[in-house]
């Protein structure tokens, strides 16, 4: 019996590893030296056309599969950001936009078909603590999860609208109210995850 099971196991062995293909991953490294303004990136982002947004602590990049285009603050007038820190990317498929966020709270909006910044929007800091670090885009508004709470700009509106209080007890810890990651599900649902290690749904 036990001869029988080997040469059953021997024989799906060998059926598998002829049926078997190998498999040849390509990775290239892209540095500094090919155009990528810095090594040091906080998001990527694919567009519908298939190039890559790169968000850096040194502005922000742009690669056709070829070369990389730089969006920083002394760029030329079409390529110009408020800011050269960028933290976060969204796709915003019914303009055709790709939503650029600044720590500073500033946003940006690049048509990723021309490729040329459209818009620059300030948002207000409630002090100088008060950072933005991501963003998720739910119908037409941009939930910004802050240092100092979530805040919500309206595309159609083009005005800062009043978010959410935060869920926890303010006990002194500023860090109860600093949320480190936004996004929305495929519900619908707004995902905000507090630091300490703490989630919210809206």
């Amino acid at each position: 019996m036990s001869f029988h099971i080997a040469c059953f196991l021997l024989l799906i062995y060998s059926f598998k590893s002829v049926s078997q293909q190998t498999e040849t991953h390509l990775l290239l490294k892209y540095t500094q030296n090919d155009g990528l303004s810095s090594y040091n990136i906080h998001h990527t982002l694919q567009d519908p056309k298939g190039f890559m947004w790169i968000a850096t602590q040194d502005g922000l990049n742009l690669f056709d599969g070829k070369a990389f285009s730089r969006y920083t603050e002394n760029a030329e007038k079409t390529r110009k950001l408020y800011g050269t820190d960028i933290r976060w990317l969204i796709t915003d498929t019914s303009r055709h936009w790709v939503w650029v966020l600044n720590p500073e709270i500033v946003l940006n909006a690049v048509d990723y078909e021309t490729g040329k910044v459209v818009k620059t929007i300030r948002g207000l800091r409630a002090d100088n603590d008060d950072w933005a670090v991501s963003m998720t885009l739910y119908r037409d508004q941009l939930w910004l999860g802050c240092t100092n709470g979530i805040k919500i700009y309206d595309i159609v509106r083009q005005a800062w609208i009043n978010g959410p209080s935060s869920p926890f007890k303010k006990n002194g810890d500023d860090d109860l109210y600093a949320v480190r990651t936004i996004f929305t599900d495929r519900s619908g649902r707004i995902w905000a995850f507090f630091k300490p290690l703490r989630d919210c749904r809206y």
